[in-house]
């Protein structure tokens, strides 16, 4: 239990665990959303309208996943990480964030292509189809954007670490044992340096009352 709380081994363990999260985030988004279905016949192949907006569904359901994964991000990394407190620890909770979103997105649309199945269009039948979580459409004033959805999760981590830093005190916000007006962590003043320069014994400030 000491190892575990060890300021070196502390951040490793937030990391694996935020990252496993990430990887079941993604089987869950494949399990939860709905499939559109596909009718393949000996001319055509087509879905009607309201099956692909079902295509739909599974990028946005995703997005609101990740936005409460960021949260959970932020908050993990404010809370557990107090000795990284500052830019390096919302650095920290950023980049986790996007990392493990990059990894639920990868598993999730490996799991949910397992569970479509492939599609052969030259077989009549009826077939499940998930649309990509890679945006190959999506654009960003002008220019291509498929990684949209990869932005959700590292924004609200930073959005909620800020929140936390905006309702502590000043000195929440700084790591442990620091202060921003001089304090020391345990609530006095630091002592003097030992090399200061000391007034000569008995001297005592002009003017003042014996």
């Amino acid at each position: 239990m000491t190892a575990l709380a060890s300021p070196r081994v502390r951040p490793l363990l937030v990391a694996v665990v935020l990252l496993v999260l990430g990887a079941l985030l993604g089987v869950l988004w494949a399990f939860v959303i709905p499939y559109a279905e596909l009718t393949v016949t000996d001319t055509t192949a087509g879905m009607p309208p309201s099956e692909s907006a079902l295509l739909f569904s599974g990028p946005a359901i995703f997005a609101l996943m990740t936005f409460a994964f960021g949260a959970v991000c932020g908050l993990a990394v404010w809370f557990v990480l107090r000795p990284a407190r500052g830019v390096s620890g919302l650095l920290f909770a950023v980049g986790l964030a996007l990392v493990a979103s990059g990894i639920a997105m990868e598993v999730g649309g490996a799991v949910a292509g397992a569970r479509a199945g492939d599609i052969d269009p030259h077989t009549p039948g009826t077939y499940q189809l998930v649309d990509s979580l890679w945006l190959t459409g999506a654009g960003w004033n002008a220019l291509s954007a498929p990684w949209l959805l990869l932005i959700c999760a590292p924004g609200v981590a930073a959005l909620m670490y800020f929140v936390c830093a905006a309702g502590s005190s000043d000195n929440a916000w700084l790591p442990t044992g620091q202060s921003s007006d001089g304090i020391d962590g345990a609530g006095g003043f630091p002592e003097p340096a030992p090399d200061m320069p000391q007034p000569p014994a008995g001297w005592s400030y002009p003017g003042a009352r014996a």
